[in-house]
């Protein structure tokens, strides 16, 4: 009884002293990422609202019905984009956040109901995903430079390409249904994925006055270098839609069994 009375104090001064270093760490790490990472830009991409996100899926899994792409702006100042929550066309991402996490969820729940549960199968999608996102952004990175485009801001890219793995829980909640919809799903997505990038990054990289060069390539008054630059975007764009597609079928062999399981089959 004596010996825990003397020990009292020390255990609460071991606490304090504990409680004291975490909020050091805690207050170190917070200005270290207010210093690297703009908040307030961060923020921009975060704001979002239930009906956005609604219609957002709506033009991720059916591009063809959506008609205009371009960026919207304030009225009074044209250089500021609106808000993701104001306009559709904007990227954010709180949606891809949401998809990529929500995939992985997806994964160790299949796993966590098959035989052959083991922890290394739920780090496969995790390190595949982050894969993935890295060499996107670095490839997107090169091309740009090696085709002499100027492309959005890095944020965006993340954004814009991380859309796929909402795409891709939508093909692995079809897959409950039966094994054959998961590949019929996965399919649809991975085309209308394309399209939606292709169709985003349009406006993005070819501006209006080039869209209308776009009907004047055969007149000989059209300068020789518009029409390379012009046409250097457009193969950009279509090969950076192209290539969308293999990043999503990558992503879709990580899926468990238990997704191509036909409903009779699948034992709890």
């Amino acid at each position: 009884m004596e010996e825990a009375i003397h020990a009292a104090p020390l255990a609460f001064s071991a606490m304090k002293m504990g409680a004291s270093h975490y909020n050091q760490v805690f207050h170190d790490s917070t200005s270290f990422i207010h210093r690297v990472v703009n908040t307030k830009r961060l923020q921009f991409y975060f704001a979002v609202s239930n009906q956005q996100i609604l219609r957002k899926i709506g033009v991720l899994l059916f591009p063809y019905t959506h008609s205009s792409w371009k960026r919207q702006t304030h009225a009074s100042e044209a250089s500021i984009p609106l808000t993701p929550a104001e306009d559709i066309n904007t990227p954010d991402l709180y949606l891809p956040f949401v998809g990529i996490v929500t995939y992985i969820i997806f994964c160790a729940m299949g796993y966590a109901v098959d035989a052959s549960y083991d922890m290394q199968h739920i780090s496969r999608p995790v390190v595949c995903s982050i894969a993935v996102v890295a060499v996107e952004l670095i490839g997107f990175k090169l091309a740009s430079i090696a085709f002499g485009i100027a492309g959005p801001p890095l944020l965006e890219i993340v954004g814009i390409f991380g859309y796929k793995y909402v795409s891709l829980c939508v093909a692995l909640l079809l897959s409950l249904i039966h094994p054959i919809a998961y590949y019929m799903a996965l399919a649809y997505v991975a085309a209308a994925f394309g399209v939606f990038i292709m169709r985003t990054l349009n406006p993005l990289l070819i501006s209006q006055t080039e869209q209308r060069r776009a009907g004047m390539l055969s007149d000989p008054m059209v300068d020789q270098a518009d029409r390379k630059a012009l046409m250097a975007r457009t193969y950009f764009v279509f090969i950076v839609g192209i290539s969308q597609v293999a990043p999503l079928i990558l992503l879709g062999m990580f899926r468990p069994a238990f997704f191509l399981l036909a409903p009779s089959e699948v034992t709890m």
